[in-house]
């Protein structure tokens, strides 16, 4: 199956190592309420190095992205999960463009 068009969510933070645990905690919590938005596909929280985290959101398309964006920006379990962080690095979406997948 293809995902060519989807969108991505890129999401970078900074956490304190004596709050990983919290952070990972809370986004599960989190994913909970966003499984119930259309479009959503999937999420994958990595951590890059020591404090600085990467969360990629995965969505059908564009439209349903920015549908989810509006829901999302005013929702209390996310609002206090990037509390949690440090520093908010940055936020980014991605159109996907080519994927490989295994044989």
């Amino acid at each position: 199956m293809s995902t060519v068009g989807n969108h991505i969510e890129i999401i970078r933070f900074k956490v304190k190592p004596t709050i990983a645990n919290d952070f990972v905690a809370a986004r599960e919590r989190v994913d909970e309420e966003v499984r119930q938005i259309d479009g959503f596909l999937g999420s994958e929280l990595c951590r890059l190095n020591e404090e600085t985290w990467v969360i990629f959101i995965r969505w059908e398309n564009a439209v349903k992205t920015k549908a989810a964006q509006k829901i999302t920006e005013t929702s209390p379990s996310i609002s206090a999960w990037i509390a949690i962080a440090d520093q908010f690095i940055s936020f980014e979406t991605a159109e996907v463009k080519y994927t490989a997948e295994s044989r």
